[in-house]
């Protein structure tokens, strides 16, 4: 149903969205709708404020404990945290150490480093004019400065959002109780290793969960995301996709290189790191005919 009812989710969302996370949410709220549900608990938040996104918060964990004088400790959760996060022990010690011993004022010297940076799919003209505000991604941040910004300056804001219109959509409400202002400022007031310590997020959590919930719940260490699949849907309407993003009235022609992505948009789609810019392509394009502009 995805191809169906792209448009109606994107007019609901009133801006374009990031990956299809979004429309698999949509479905979970149309299914509740459907069971007579009118209130949902929702557990956002939590990641924000305990350092649930172990790859990340994992590094700002180990460049806090070198910060503050403590390399061994951080060695030692490298290691504790290694069988759970995407990079080795040395990749994570490393950009610890990087962030910790390069000034921000010397940032641009490690733009070699992401080439990702580095974007052909976007118009010339409009990259150009915009090219100054392409920021490496954070390496100064410690873990306190990490989990603010997180809940307070960017992704959760978003996710907020995302859910708020999708609820909407389906005249649900939907509540967020670990953002009761009471237990945010009480979890920011906690020392770090009652959110991160020996391989373990949401340590205080996780605790206070003991005998309340299964041990087998409690003691997951390896994070999930919303799973959707994405990958799958492109991929098994590849026409449809060529045929939105390459048609001759394409609207975003003046933001996307059309020719660059008619050119390259099968060798994108069996990338799987590249599934979700192509998901990007298409939500713009939609974006664009629902509002007609």
């Amino acid at each position: 149903m995805l191809w169906d009812e792209l448009e109606k989710v994107t007019w609901h969302q009133d801006e374009p969205f990031g990956s299809a996370s979004i429309y698999a949410q949509w479905n979970v709220m149309r299914r509740a709708s459907e069971r007579g549900v009118t209130v949902l608990l929702d557990g956002q938040g939590a990641d924000e404020l305990l350092g649930g996104y172990v790859d990340s918060s994992s590094y700002f964990w180990l460049k806090t404990l070198i910060k503050n004088g403590h390399p061994l400790r951080a060695f030692s959760e490298a290691k504790a945290f290694s069988d759970i996060v995407s990079n080795s022990i040395g990749k994570i010690m490393f950009w610890s150490i990087i962030g910790y011993l390069i000034p921000p004022k010397y940032s641009t010297l490690l733009m070699p480093l992401f080439p990702q940076l580095k974007r052909k799919d976007i118009s010339g003209n409009l990259f150009q004019e915009h090219k100054g505000r392409r920021k490496i991604p954070s390496v100064y941040s410690d873990l306190p400065k990490e989990l603010h910004k997180r809940t307070f300056d960017m992704g959760l804001r978003s996710l907020l959002r995302y859910e708020d219109k999708n609820s909407s959509a389906f005249s649900l409400e939907a509540r967020v109780p670990f953002l009761d202002y009471r237990l945010v400022e009480f979890i920011f007031g906690l020392p770090l290793d009652q959110k991160m310590r020996n391989g373990w997020s949401k340590v205080i959590l996780r605790n206070s969960m003991k005998g309340i919930i299964p041990e087998n719940i409690r003691l997951r260490r390896d994070k999930i995301g919303f799973a959707y699949p994405q990958l799958d849907w492109l991929r098994q309407t590849q026409d449809k996709v060529k045929s939105l993003l390459t048609s001759g009235n394409t609207l975003t022609k003046d933001y996307l290189s059309i020719e660059w992505i008619a050119s390259n948009l099968s060798y994108c789609l069996s990338q799987d790191d590249m599934i979700d810019i192509v998901w990007r392509w298409i939500n713009l394009e939609i974006w664009f005919r629902v509002w007609n502009l």
